[in-house]
């Protein structure tokens, strides 16, 4: 017996490679690393002529579950043509048994991201000592009985579920847009108190009318500073709050970016294709860079959420870490490519090189004019936690 504090992945695959007559994995939360775990399994049987291994998967019924990320009701649906799929209520025990052995239980789901991502505390047994542990025939025969009166997922509990989550993810895209009614609210509250500076579009840029003030000076009253070669957040309230990114002259704002794309060259030679934009993901920043690379027949997915309010660019950690993979999905080669990109910095100097300091009436970007109302007449400073947001409204 191991107590481990690191991903267990390796031990569920060495154990099912051994399997012989039967797999039981109970599941509450799981993705599709339950599917390539089994992939894994049946392959190894085909080399020894045998298929025919029996699999259970005991999970839940809860649509919730099938939430937690995009991959998750497809691998449902996979698993359910494949293998025997069970529902039980309430389950929320993580374990797997191999021919009668309990292999291991903890806090670990079978999901990439709680393998990539998470800090996981586990049991893990061998078979010569498991069953001399205290209490493990009881426990071994209550997971045995969970499996038994468990229900089996046919396709009308597939199309139930369906229905299910879709009325869930209705429901929160209606309590998304509601909190981001309340977010307008509260920037419209903060920028009432705020002393509000007359501006007008003029050459596509945004110019101060008053000419003994400068957006330096603005800045330097807020106690900020931001150069004029620095790209900062703007949001227009007369567009449904649009995002923007501009840069300041001493009197005009000018060049708005909406998004960025391009793509990268790994260090292992594949690319790596980006789009830099608005962040609605995220409170602590304002910029989500979206990396995607496709290998085989899979699409991995990244998430870097970047603070940029003038000022330098830095990284902002989902939760424990910088990188979030779409469903917690990725390869060890392209993260340890991404790793390297990010440590050495070269992932900026490449998303960045659009972001040079231009002269201010360089050419080649765009003017903000073309994506500001045009019923904009001042212009506030707010702040975001430390840093300068200019409010237009």
């Amino acid at each position: 017996m191991k107590l481990t504090a690191s991903s267990v992945l390796p031990e569920w695959k060495e154990r099912i490679a051994q399997a012989k007559e039967h797999i039981i994995i109970f599941a509450p939360y799981w993705d599709e690393l339950v599917i390539d775990l089994l992939d894994h399994c049946r392959k190894i049987n085909k080399q020894l002529g045998d298929a025919s291994l029996p699999v259970t998967i005991v999970t839940t019924e809860n649509p919730t579950n099938y939430l937690i990320s995009s991959s998750a009701f497809a691998a449902l649906e996979k698993a359910h043509k494949d293998f025997l799929v069970k529902a039980l209520p309430n389950l929320h025990a993580k374990s797997m048994i191999v021919d009668g052995h309990i292999v291991s239980c903890g806090s670990q789901n079978f999901t990439y991201n709680s393998h990539n991502n998470m800090k996981e505390l586990s049991f893990l047994f061998d078979e010569s000592s498991s069953k001399t542990i205290e209490g493990w025939k009881e426990a071994y025969s209550t997971l045995l009985q969970w499996e038994e009166i468990a229900e089996e997922v046919d396709d009308s509990l597939i199309e139930e579920l369906r229905e299910r989550i879709k009325s869930y993810q209705e429901v929160e895209q209606r309590v998304k847009a509601h909190r981001f009614e309340k977010s307008k609210r509260r920037l419209k509250e903060a920028a009432k108190r705020e002393p509000a500076y007359d501006v007008k579009i003029q050459n596509g840029s945004l110019v101060l009318t008053e000419i003994n003030i400068s957006y330096p000076s603005i800045l330097a009253l807020k106690k900020t500073k931001a150069d004029k070669s620095d790209w900062m957040t703007l949001i227009d309230s007369n567009h449904d709050n649009q995002l923007l990114f501009v840069r300041m002259n001493e009197q005009s704002i000018s060049y708005a970016l909406q998004t960025l794309k391009g793509t990268i060259t790994l260090p292992s030679g594949s690319e790596l294709k980006y789009v830099l934009g608005p962040n609605s993901k995220s409170k602590t920043s304002n910029l989500l860079i979206t990396l995607s690379s496709t290998s085989g027949d899979h699409t991995y997915t990244a998430y870097l959420q970047l603070c940029y309010h003038g000022k330098k660019p830095t990284f902002v950690n989902w939760r424990t870490k910088k990188v979030k993979w779409e469903g917690g999905r990725s390869t060890k080669q392209l993260r340890e490519d991404l790793d390297q990109l990010i440590n050495s910095g070269t992932l900026f100097d490449e998303i960045f090189e659009t972001f040079k300091p231009y002269p201010v009436f360089g050419k080649g970007i765009e003017k903000i004019g073309a994506y500001i109302s045009p019923r904009s007449k001042t212009l506030k400073l707010l702040k975001f936690g430390k840093h300068p947001i200019w409010y237009l409204s």
